[in-house]
């Protein structure tokens, strides 16, 4: 599997919130199970967390690698400010340090954790490589780590060669004629954060392995808050933010396009905090030859 090098790029301080958490819940050594689900047009690697929920990893064909970490209680699950994603190294790997990934914000009030394609890809590598992947909960009332959940690496070896054999087979891209990226921003911000660098990371190994794509359209939204005329530069702002990002990687300027809607077409509801989180964003538009 192709290495990205993800810690370099968030540059996070390693720092355990594992001692501060109220429980860590992960399957013991002898009851950690992998299993494979294979489809079709798709393949799946699932893992149970006892007393959690369950870590799924799924690849479809001719798409980047999904993760979704879906807890049992989904009333509890709301009550959840922020995630933070550590990889643990194992008793054997005494010398390494745990390291902070990602902080993984919930503001779309989404019950279950996801992250981008080369995020997944880097939480596999890890899980390859012995690490134990860790998502911290953080409670909305105070701030605190309430529990930790973590992806057992016991056993992965085994199930995770049968998950590549499964991708092997998944048909090719052949026939898919669009896809489709999203960068978030902070409310009145047009910088691009650690997230949004993860989805640009994604981005930019779609665009240098297949070259079948011909056309790049930036399309920038703002919430409702300020002016129309000032969102509609806001919105330009970060398209342009965007835009800089594919011209210092070598994307040829011809390709991409730039539309800036401002507060217009909201896909999130703007009387809701988590409504105009879901509007700030960069949709990156691919069409292919």
């Amino acid at each position: 599997m192709k290495k990205i090098n993800y810690i370099a790029l968030f540059g996070l301080c390693a720092i355990t919130h594992i001692a501060l958490a109220e429980q860590v819940l992960e399957a013991a050594l002898g009851d950690s199970r992998w299993i494979l689900e294979p489809e079709r047009l798709s393949c799946h690697l699932i893992h149970n967390i006892p007393g959690f929920g369950e870590a799924r990893f799924s690849r479809y064909a001719g798409q980047g690698l999904a993760f979704a970490l879906s807890p049992i209680d989904r009333a509890q699950s709301e009550q959840i400010r922020a995630v933070t994603l550590q990889f643990m190294p194992s008793k054997w790997q005494h010398r390494q340090k745990p390291a902070v990934i990602a902080e993984l914000d919930l503001h779309a009030g989404r019950k279950s954790v996801s992250m981008r394609p080369a995020l997944a890809e880097l939480t596999l590598e890890a899980l390859q490589n012995g690490k134990t992947p860790t998502f911290s909960y953080r409670a909305i009332q105070g701030g605190q780590f309430q529990t930790v959940a973590a992806i057992s690496p016991a056993n992965f070896g085994n199930v995770y060669k049968q998950f590549l054999k499964c991708q092997d087979n998944l048909p090719g891209v052949a026939g898919l004629h669009a896809k489709k990226f999203e960068v978030y921003f902070e409310k009145g911000s047009m910088n691009l954060d650690e997230l949004a660098m993860v989805t640009l990371l994604d981005l930019k190994e779609t665009l240098f392995v297949d070259k079948r794509i011909v056309k790049i359209t930036l399309s920038g939204y703002t919430d409702t808050l300020g002016r129309p005329d000032e969102n509609k530069i806001l919105a330009e702002q970060r398209c342009k933010s965007v835009r800089d990002y594919l011209l210092e990687n070598g994307v040829d300027k011809s390709k991409i396009e730039v539309k800036a809607f401002g507060e217009r077409r909201p896909i999130g509801d703007n009387r809701t905090q988590s409504g105009r989180a879901k509007n700030r964003h960069v949709l990156i538009s691919l069409e292919y030859e």
